[in-house]
């Protein structure tokens, strides 16, 4: 049963999160699981209380969730405390998550529950520090909204390397690691028949899969692994430090394969080790390659900073125009706008392409091909409850730097009926000859009476001067005229 309580975000209005707390079971218990859950609950809210940003209050009352977890390893003899916030309602702060493991072999009950305290503390810490521009900014977010994160955020979940137990090494431990192939495909045959009742056969396919000098004979020891990981928490905890931590020498093909091996065991895991599993994958996106399954998994604990650092890790590439910044953009299909628009703002910003944060287009060729400008902004419109100020003149800026044609369409199509935009839409019209810049100012015509009488005046005097360009044609020019005109009339009819 997990134990419930809140806490309460000072400020005005404050900010209020409900929280529980599960102590996982283990057949490794060197002391009591209610000890345990205690420890963690009570440091972790030391912490996160200490300066009265953060207060307990009632849960009925509560905008948003943390999940304090604590695991034991049995075989590692380690213990691992997740600390995870995810906000509720209308508030649009980005989901975070934290850990800390510590190897408790060896030591008394008294030390272990200091370890344990330490790092249920060392994990709040670290989410506290995390939350800083949500504790600043809390009481201005609404639906619309949201305080994002500094832009030199890493992921701020820690990893600790997993440690396998060395069993005493027999014939076909040693023939696994001789250079003779053979040999190694009759050990791992010998090893992955006992593995399945001998902790200390499954110990040597593990060490395997994380150490051995050959890449294949890791992913075929990865794969006899695959029914134990159902079975075994230390198994699950191996395979996602193998999708980890990738190799630092062999083929790029060798090495793709042993992690899509890990990814595809992953895939299964439930319960804590589905979390870490989730987490590792988000470590990969963050370093610009992000694994297809990640757009199955919907929101996530730390999302929102790996898109940012995916973004990134793909704009420090010489070629930044490439695609594969679409791939860190879907993954924003679970986000709420306001978090869409907190991620992307600094990208859409900006102007100047030796930027990391600058968005490749296309000029005039956009809306014919993808680009990550388009993609980027088009992320953010689609969620978007109302149209912002700033957008106008973010995209006609876009619009005067390269001749975006993505840009254009999307003032035409979606940005209100006043005079700054109509000006925009006329001046693309007169100098650049834009026909969807037309079709825009015959939208905001028929949906003003005012502006129409302004767009028109402006259109004839194009018309009778000829001071456009000639791939406008006059034709199309004559039509919205005539169009604009006609609507005119039947409005005063009616």
């Amino acid at each position: 049963m997990a134990s419930m309580g809140s806490l309460t975000l000072m400020g005005a209005p404050p900010l209020k999160l409900s929280y529980s707390v599960t102590a996982h079971r283990s057949s490794w218990q060197p002391i009591q699981k209610s000890d345990r859950k205690k420890a963690v609950e009570a440091s972790a809210l030391e912490v996160l209380t200490k300066s009265g940003k953060i207060q307990v209050g009632e849960p009925h009352q509560a905008d948003a969730h943390l999940l304090i977890d604590a695991q034991l390893l049995d075989e590692a003899h380690t213990h691992t405390v997740l600390l995870s916030v995810q906000a509720s309602g209308n508030k649009q702060f980005p989901s975070l998550m934290t850990s800390d493991t510590v190897a408790l072999k060896g030591l008394k009950r008294g030390q272990i529950l200091q370890k344990i305290e330490a790092s249920a503390r060392k994990a709040a810490k670290k989410l506290y520090s995390s939350l800083g521009p949500t504790l600043k900014t809390h009481h201005q977010i609404d639906a619309d909204s949201s305080p994002g994160f500094d832009d030199q955020q890493e992921l701020p979940f820690h990893w600790t390397p997993v440690s396998v137990p060395r069993p005493k090494a027999g014939r076909a431990e040693k023939e696994l690691w001789s250079k003779k192939r053979k040999k190694q495909e009759e050990a791992l045959r010998v090893l992955s028949s006992l593995a399945r009742t001998a902790k200390a056969s499954r110990n040597v396919l593990e060490r395997c899969a994380l150490e051995h000098p050959s890449l294949k004979l890791r992913k075929d020891c990865l794969k006899a692994l695959k029914p134990l990981s159902r079975q075994s928490a230390h198994t699950r905890r191996v395979v996602i430090e193998v999708y980890r931590k990738q190799p630092k020498k062999g083929r790029s093909h060798d090495i793709r394969r042993l992690r899509e091996e890990a990814l595809e065991q992953m895939k299964y895991f439930s319960g804590v080790e589905k979390r870490l599993a989730t987490q590792a994958m988000l470590s990969a996106t963050a370093a610009g390659h992000p694994p297809k399954i990640m757009q199955e998994l919907g929101d996530l604990p730390n999302l929102d900073v790996a898109i940012h650092r995916c973004l990134q890790a793909t704009g420090k590439k010489k070629r930044t125009e490439n695609r594969s910044r679409f791939s860190c953009i879907s993954l924003m299909k679970p986000l709420p706008h306001g978090r869409r628009w907190a991620l992307l703002k600094p990208y859409l910003r900006q102007t100047d392409p030796g930027s990391p944060y600058y968005l490749r287009g296309a000029g005039k060729s956009e809306g014919r091909i993808g680009t990550p400008w388009e993609r980027a902004f088009k992320a953010v419109l689609e969620t978007a409850p109302r149209w912002k100020k700033e957008w106008g003149k973010l995209l006609w800026k876009r619009y005067q730097n390269s001749l975006s044609a993505s840009s254009i369409n999307m003032l035409s199509g979606y940005a209100p009926a006043n005079k700054k935009n109509a000006n925009w839409l006329l001046e693309a019209v007169q100098t650049g000859g834009n026909q969807r810049a037309l079709m825009g100012l015959q939208r905001m015509g028929q949906q003003s009476d005012r502006l129409r009488e302004t767009i028109l005046a402006s259109l004839v005097e194009l018309e009778q001067t000829q001071n456009y360009p000639k791939e406008l044609g006059v034709r199309r020019l004559q039509s919205t005229i005539n169009r604009l005109q006609s609507y005119g009339k039947k409005r005063q009819r009616r």
